[in-house]
């Protein structure tokens, strides 16, 4: 028998005690090789995924990754990322969403200190994390009165992990806060892709010419301004079409196509189906939440 007692001195990690986050969902991907999920961001939450098996691409603020298993990958509120499975080694994971997390010294629904990089490797700390995405999935598919407290206790263990795995790793100094214009150029595409947006009205906005921007934003992020402009359309349309119910022309106009016939035809050219086809294949969300929600 072992008995060991707990000695450790306590440090702030979640703003105040009360402030516990909360678990949105939680999903578990597997079995799907083909799947690409074009840039986008959240708004109102921030996502954590442990990879199983398999391997995953990512485009994180424009910053290529690779995520194999035993990583994290966390999406921070508000930040662009992009996803894509490896198809010879599809990717297993789990992910889970949480809200109202609210982390001492950083923004609202923010798990990355600053500098920190948005995949780490957990090593033997994996299969403990694996467990808790296990408690949260078993707690949200057979609720009960205290499902609400084991999914905050168990993002707990998985959010302090990743803070100690932060903490533990050299600092990087990168705090310049200078943007290059390219930057700017992708932050204006962010924020307004919904709207009518040209290579012309973007050179106006810059006051380059359009081969000039076009040529500069292709040799810093790999590709043209117009084509990462869809991939924004299209990634937004996939949250939508996974997260609402909202009708396929709806969600054409929030992104951008006032035309639902050219949006399904550029979503089938990016993804290879239609967005019905998308939305019946992938819209695996499929959870209860229990009454103390």
């Amino acid at each position: 028998m072992i008995k060991t007692y707990l000695n450790a001195e306590k440090q702030a990690f979640l703003s105040t005690d009360s402030c516990l986050p909360r678990v949105e969902f939680i999903t578990r991907v597997s079995d799907s090789p083909n799947f690409i999920y074009s840039s986008h961001r959240h708004t109102d939450r921030c996502e954590v995924a442990l990879i199983v098996n398999g391997q995953g691409h990512y485009i994180i603020n424009n910053v290529p990754y690779t995520a194999s298993p035993g990583d994290i990958v966390v999406f921070d509120q508000g930040i662009v990322h992009f996803e894509q499975t490896d198809s010879a080694k599809p990717l297993e994971k789990w992910v889970c969403a949480i809200k109202d997390l609210k982390l001492a010294g950083r923004e609202t629904n923010h798990v990355l200190i600053p500098n920190a990089l948005p995949i780490l490797h957990m090593g033997e700390k994996a299969k403990l994390l694996e467990s808790c995405f296990e408690i949260i999935f078993d707690a949200c598919t057979n609720p009960t009165h205290h499902s609400f407290e084991k999914c905050q206790h168990a993002i707990c263990i998985i959010l302090a992990s990743i803070d100690e795995e932060m903490h533990a790793l050299p600092v990087v100094n990168n705090t310049s806060k200078e943007k290059t214009l390219v930057q700017n150029i992708i932050d204006y595409i962010d924020v307004y892709f919904a709207e009518p947006i040209t290579l012309e009205s973007l050179s106006a906005q810059y006051f380059i010419s359009p081969d000039h921007l076009s040529h500069i934003v292709k040799k810093d992020i790999g590709i043209s301004p117009i084509n990462y402009l869809i991939s924004r359309r299209i990634g937004e349309s996939q949250r939508l079409l996974l997260n609402t119910l909202l009708p396929i022309s709806t969600i054409a106009t929030l992104v951008g196509y006032p035309n639902v016939n050219h949006f399904s035809n550029a979503f089938k050219k990016k993804l290879g189906i239609s967005p019905g086809q998308f939305r019946t294949n992938y819209n695996i969300i499929n959870y209860v939440k229990s009454d103390s929600t």
